[in-house]
C-alpha cells in the first residue's frame, strides 16, 4: 500500500461541507480509502484542530481529530528533533515562498518518507517540488 501524505487543507475540506474544495475532496478520498495509506503530521492536526475550531467550535475539532487518529488506515507522524531541524532548513532554503511551518515540516516528512504527492489544495507542494493531488 503506498502512502500518500495529507495536508490541512485536504483534511478542512472533508471535515466542513462548506468549503469551496469539499466535494472534490470527498470524491477522492473515497475513490483511495482502503487502497493507500493517509500519512499525516502532528503539526497538520495541531493546524487542523485550531481552524476547524474556529469554524465549527471546540467539540467539532475534537471530534474530527479523535476520529482521524483512531481510523487505522491513518499514520499520524510526530515531527521530532531531526525533522524540526529540517523543517528550519527548508524554511530558509525557501525563503523566497511565504511558507508557514507546519509547511516545512510536512516538506521534511514527505523527503524523509519518500512520499512525493500530498494530498490538499495548497500550491506551495508544488512550487516545493511535489505533487499535489487531487
Amino acid at each position: 500500500m503506498r502512502n500518500l501524505f495529507v495536508d490541512t487543507g485536504a483534511w478542512l475540506a472533508l471535515a466542513d461541507r462548506h468549503d469551496e474544495h469539499h466535494e472534490r475532496a470527498a470524491r477522492f478520498y473515497r475513490q483511495r480509502d482502503g487502497r493507500v495509506r493517509w500519512v499525516t503530521s502532528d503539526f497538520v492536526l495541531d493546524e487542523l484542530a485550531t481552524r476547524l475550531s474556529s469554524l465549527r467550535g471546540p467539540a467539532a475539532a475534537v471530534t474530527f481529530v479523535r476520529r482521524l487518529r483512531s481510523k487505522p488506515s491513518h499514520e499520524v507522524l510526530e515531527v521530532d528533533g531531526a525533522l524540526f531541524e529540517e523543517a528550519l532548513s527548508l524554511m530558509l532554503k525557501f525563503s523566497d515562498h511565504r511558507l508557514s511551518f507546519t509547511d516545512c515540516s510536512s516538506f521534511a516528512l514527505m523527503r524523509e518518507l519518500r512520499i512525493p504527492e500530498a494530498f490538499g489544495f495548497d500550491a506551495d507542494f508544488t512550487e516545493c517540488g511535489f505533487q499535489l493531488l487531487p
